[in-house]
């Protein structure tokens, strides 16, 4: 229970729903202030007969606008209210005014409900253990098909009726290191050793992005596994229905029923639901712990790094949520995020 010189609010966390739900209780006598301060804001717009605007008698106001003077009473009452009451955990969407009553002495009981913002505690980073995986190894073989391939996309220009079977390494002679498509891919290549080389190259490079990608995944479920995260449901079920609801709104944007669609494909919401949260959930903790781990790392873009990206991408980000200042969070939120991932990375020594 939270409580200020004028309000008391009494809080439960939903284990069911994942929603902090509160009761505020507005003093009678507070809220009589608020009501007739609405009463004052609806009279101005208000024109009775027989009356100027703004001139008409209270009664005549309340008997045609009660309800809706209420709701503002209430809604700033509310407002004014949270200013003056610290929530815990703070709240990651608006209150939403789920019931209003009275108590036996008239004060005024509002029930709402928020997202909370989850805990995350990141002390786990301090005595990470990770397994690193190793590149494999390159084979001679696959040197050997690599060379096939090559040497197939540059003759079958010319030569229609030729197979990758017909291959051999004499083929590879000077007039082909020459040839016109084969100088495309390799301009400075001119003999069989040094194709050789550059394709073995080519591979263990390939083979190394592989493995660092996979110690980074396996970095990051480990992560996930080992921090300790609090009331995270909430913001996982946000941002799982946000996706769908993205996903649904691009099928409309094409002229297409999702529903008919889904039905006529045997897909339900709810398995989508089901098949898209495991990676929402590994998400949403994974970001958690980056915001936590750049807060307690005092990590954040200058203001300088920010403004790049804005002249980057704020124009599309505008388009997609709205309004310039969504897209400059968005943009400072995903700066952070990739400032604090690559700070971990470094310290494990991990090229990302």
């Amino acid at each position: 229970m939270s409580q200020s010189q004028k309000y008391k609010i009494d809080q439960v966390y939903n284990e069911q729903t994942y929603l902090e739900e509160i009761t505020l209780t507005i003093p009678k006598s507070e809220f009589d202030e608020y009501f007739k301060k609405a009463l004052k804001v609806a009279k101005k717009d208000f024109a009775a007969k027989g009356f100027r605007k703004g001139q008409a008698p209270d009664n005549a106001v309340l008997a045609n606008k009660q309800n809706e003077i209420f709701e503002m009473a209430i809604t700033n009452a509310a407002n004014n209210a949270l200013k003056d009451v610290k929530l815990d955990p703070l709240p990651l969407n608006q209150l939403a005014i789920k019931e209003v009553n009275l108590d036996s002495e008239g004060n005024i009981l509002v029930k709402m409900e928020y997202i909370p913002r989850p805990y995350v505690e990141i002390s786990v980073f301090e005595n990470f253990q990770f397994e690193k995986v190793e590149p494999q190894s390159v084979t001679e073989d696959e040197i050997v098909n690599t060379i096939k391939n090559i040497w197939y996309s540059v003759v079958s220009k010319n030569k229609k009726n030729i197979t990758k079977d017909d291959f051999s390494e004499h083929l590879l002679d000077e007039e082909f290191f020459k040839h016109e498509e084969f100088k495309k891919l390799y301009p400075d290549v001119n003999n069989l050793e040094e194709l050789k080389n550059k394709i073995t190259e080519e591979i263990r490079k390939s083979y190394e992005k592989l493995a660092r990608i996979e110690t980074a995944k396996r970095v990051k479920e480990r992560i996930i596994e080992l921090a300790n995260y609090t009331k995270v449901e909430g913001l996982i079920n946000l941002e799982l229905r946000s996706r769908i609801e993205n996903y649904l709104a691009r099928y409309k944007s094409a002229g297409i029923d999702p529903e008919k669609y889904f039905e006529q494909n045997g897909i339900t919401i709810e398995q989508l639901r089901d098949e898209w949260r495991p990676n929402v959930e590994k998400d949403v903790k994974y970001e958690l712990f980056l915001q936590a781990y750049a807060e307690k790392n005092n990590i954040s873009p200058t203001d300088e790094d920010l403004m790049e990206d804005v002249k980057k991408y704020s124009q599309e980000l505008v388009n997609y949520y709205g309004n310039l200042n969504t897209a400059i969070s968005v943009l400072k939120y995903t700066k952070i995020n990739q400032m604090a991932e690559k700070d971990i990375f470094a310290k494990l020594g991990i090229e990302i």
